[in-house]
């Protein structure tokens, strides 16, 4: 029988099929399997599944979160990228910094002038000010994802009264004073940060 050699098609599929073979054998070596269930989407289900399941059908929630200053590490991170937009929106070229990338500064400095046309008038503290909300902005948007996700078929709001509330805190985080500044009682404290409130004392 003569001796058949492959096709250069079968040869580049033999050859793609082996390093395929490989990467799945040096990934799978490399794999974690503690983090299988570890991931924020699935602590977020596992500490709200309680909560879920003794909200009344159809029940419609806003979502709290913890209340607290800023720490010195954040404050003093907005105060080097406010000095670095307000530069860039005043066409001044971007000092070379450990930890600012020009690249971010600019983007953010576009942000802001879509936001407010008058962003290139605005002094530092102002430039900060903007900075601190967004940021607040954009971690309450990605909590709010979380929460909507966790907590469905119930509808979370993010504005505008409801009869139930949410706390989503961090464990031991004491919600009493800001509960009872927002005229809330609790229903049940599940452990983990998650709190059930009504509305009204």
């Amino acid at each position: 029988m003569p001796l058949r050699f492959p096709t250069a098609a079968n040869l580049l599929l033999l050859i793609a099929a082996t390093t395929c073979a490989i990467d799945f054998y040096r990934d799978a070596a490399a794999f974690d399997a503690t983090t299988i269930g570890n991931d924020a989407a699935s602590l977020y289900l596992r500490k709200f599944a309680r909560l879920r399941a003794d909200l009344p059908a159809g029940a419609s929630v806003r979502c709290i979160g913890e209340e607290r200053e800023l720490g010195a590490a954040e404050q003093g991170l907005f105060d080097v990228y406010a000095v670095a937009v307000r530069a860039h929106l005043a066409g001044a070229a971007i000092e070379p910094q450990p930890g600012v990338d020009a690249a971010y500064v600019k983007q953010i400095a576009e942000g802001y002038l879509a936001e407010d046309p008058d962003a290139k008038s605005r002094d530092v503290a102002e430039v900060r000010a903007f900075l601190v909300d967004w940021w607040k902005g954009l971690a309450r948007g990605l909590e709010l994802g979380l929460e909507r996700f966790v907590l469905a078929p119930h509808l979370v709001r993010e504005k505008g009264s409801t009869d139930f509330v949410v706390g989503d805190f961090t464990e031991g985080y004491d919600y009493t004073s800001q509960a009872a500044r927002e005229g809330l009682t609790v229903v049940h404290d599940f452990g983990g940060g998650a709190v059930l409130f009504r509305a009204g004392r």
